[in-house]
């Protein structure tokens, strides 16, 4: 469209796939922070790269966003995944 400058609207299912990913993604570094930080070091440092691809499924949101259509094309309900994730990252954060 002329004049717009490049600007679109976004639909309501595109901005709550964004926030359960950031969500789940959210959920997933507060289990295993250290854990994909050693992982990621490890393939950028079997790979020859000081950092991986803004895209690689070992990035907690890249793994999220693949979680998540999984989740939805299983038939299930995405707020059931993002309310598992988030309650069970509260859990963890209460034992420590």
């Amino acid at each position: 469209m002329p004049g717009t400058g490049g600007l679109s609207l976004v639909d309501d299912d595109t901005i709550e796939r964004e926030i359960l990913t950031s969500r789940l993604a959210l959920a997933i570094m507060d289990r295993a922070s250290w854990e994909f930080a050693d992982l990621r070091s490890r393939l950028a440092s079997l790979e020859r790269r000081s950092e991986l691809d803004a895209h690689d499924p070992v990035r907690a949101h890249v793994l999220a966003r693949v979680a998540l259509e999984a989740w939805r094309n299983s038939g299930h309900e995405p707020g059931r995944l993002a309310r598992a994730a988030t309650g069970g990252a509260r859990g963890v954060r209460a034992r420590r």
